[in-house]
């Protein structure tokens, strides 16, 4: 007789990842905001923050059935020379970058 125990099987987990078009910017710049690893179809929400922690914005976008997201942002003309960091989060898994604003 043969034995037919179900064993586990270890399917990657996919991680979100998070790309910019480039580190430096000025106020009223567009930032071009892509990445991959993200669930397939899920909402995608970035938040951005100041050197202080304190959120400047919030996007939510879907990720498209390959798991890649893109999107645009522009940068407040109010915003302050600095660093950012732009969190990004599928609800399984998350990641951030830091971007200047000269």
């Amino acid at each position: 007789m043969a034995n037919n125990i179900a064993r586990p099987v270890n399917i990657p987990k996919s991680i979100v990842g998070i790309n910019l078009d480039k580190t430096n910017y000025d106020t009223n710049e567009i930032v071009n905001i892509s990445g991959s690893g993200a669930r397939i179809s899920a909402t995608v929400t970035m938040k951005i923050f100041d050197m202080n922690g304190d959120k400047v914005d919030e996007l939510n976008i879907t990720a498209k059935s390959n798991g890649e997201y893109l999107t645009m942002w522009q940068i407040p003309a109010d915003l302050e020379s600095g660093e950012y960091e732009i969190t990004v989060d599928d609800g399984a898994s998350n990641t951030s970058t830091k971007f200047t604003i000269n």
